[in-house]
């Protein structure tokens, strides 16, 4: 199930995540997601501050944030 959340969507040729690639991934799984949320996200995870995620911005998501870990 997750894999579709990555899975391009048709007539999207972006590599990164922007607010509206991110509804429509949270859509196509069927979860209902306010877009004030998903800009949350963004504005912690954007390491560059261009309103996109990177692959990077999403993998850094899910590392400790202790080092030692």
């Amino acid at each position: 199930m997750i894999l579709k959340f990555f899975e391009p969507m048709a007539g999207d040729c972006t590599i990164n995540f922007t607010l509206l690639n991110l509804k429509r991934a949270f859509t196509k799984l069927g979860i209902s997601i306010e877009n004030s949320l998903l800009a949350q996200v963004l504005a912690k995870y954007d390491s560059n501050f261009d309103n996109e995620l990177t692959y990077s911005d999403i993998t850094d998501m899910f590392k400790p944030k202790n080092a030692a870990l």
